[in-house]
């Protein structure tokens, strides 16, 4: 299934760099370690992740994963610049090497 509203999908500055590739954030630290470290992915090119999100939100299929009264988690397999590699992510952005 396709993301719902996935081409209308938005990446905020925030959420990018204040977040997920924010070292010193209290949350987003184990996430930015992550993206740097399996993906070589860093505030200074974080526009490659920021495309990537969005080519999957538009044209990626997805699998529906946990549900809650307040959120679906789905995901979608993003294939990363080193494609020895494959990582996917969830819509939460959590990450696993596979």
């Amino acid at each position: 299934m396709k993301l719902p509203g996935g081409d209308k999908a938005i990446v905020s500055d925030e959420k990018l760099l204040g977040y997920l590739l924010n070292p010193n954030h209290e949350h987003g630290a184990s996430k930015a370690y992550l993206f740097k470290t399996l993906l070589g992915i860093e505030r200074e090119n974080a526009e490659v992740l920021r495309l990537a999100l969005l080519d999957a939100a538009r044209d990626r299929d997805t699998t529906r994963g946990q549900e809650s009264p307040l959120w679906l988690q789905v995901r979608n397999p993003i294939p990363p610049e080193r494609p020895q590699r494959r990582v996917y992510c969830t819509e939460r952005l959590a990450c696993a090497r596979r």
